[in-house]
């Protein structure tokens, strides 16, 4: 039997390598020009932070159709806000709702908590959706007004940050493939038309 200082250490281990994996990784070997990745990045979070749970692979599907940017990192970047963190991360939304709103703060954490019970037993879309919607006007209007400014916030930081990085990996290959970086670009886009992801 393990002590509880060593579960956390292996859930933190494997909590790391997931976001190596499914974040760090698409970018380090990233195929696809600078904005690619960084549009995916941008749309990852503005649908983590926007999106209620449970409709971000349903939302990133249909910004695919109009959009084209990397699915992948852009699903893997959505999870920022997911069933282990819902209730802190929307209790956040409801107190910065309100700030913004001028309205005060009516309810506690534990309050709160409760309150979302119904939202997370639900195992559906249309489920968890119809659950979220009944959670009331006063609590939907701060959330709406809260996500708004996060996944703006967010959304803009990480394109932004996002696109410095890439651009400054895609010019270290293109020097290390002894090549000129507009050259190199022009076959990153060629790959990001072509891409499926």
């Amino acid at each position: 039997m393990t002590s509880q200082g060593e579960a956390r250490t292996g859930l933190w281990a494997r909590g790391r390598g997931i976001i190596r994996k499914s974040v760090l990784d698409p970018l380090v070997f990233s195929r696809h020009p600078p904005w690619f990745d960084a549009t995916g990045v941008s749309l990852g979070l503005v649908v983590g932070f926007g999106v209620p749970i449970g409709g971000h692979v349903l939302s990133l599907g249909l910004l695919r159709v109009a959009f084209r940017f990397n699915f992948i990192l852009a699903l893997a970047v959505s999870s920022v806000v997911n069933p282990f963190n819902i209730i802190p991360f929307y209790y956040g939304y409801y107190w910065l709702g309100s700030l913004v709103l001028g309205r005060p703060v009516a309810m506690n954490f534990e309050v709160f908590q409760n309150i979302m019970n119904p939202v997370l037993d639900k195992a559906y879309f249309w489920e968890t959706h119809a659950a979220f919607i009944q959670l009331g006007w006063e609590i939907l209007v701060r959330w709406v007004a809260a996500a708004v400014i996060l996944a703006v916030v967010f959304g803009t930081v990480g394109y932004v940050t996002t696109f410095r990085i890439q651009k400054k990996r895609c010019m270290r290959k293109a020097q290390v493939l002894g090549i000129q970086y507009d050259k190199y670009l022009e076959e990153l886009e060629e790959h990001a038309r072509t891409d499926k992801t």
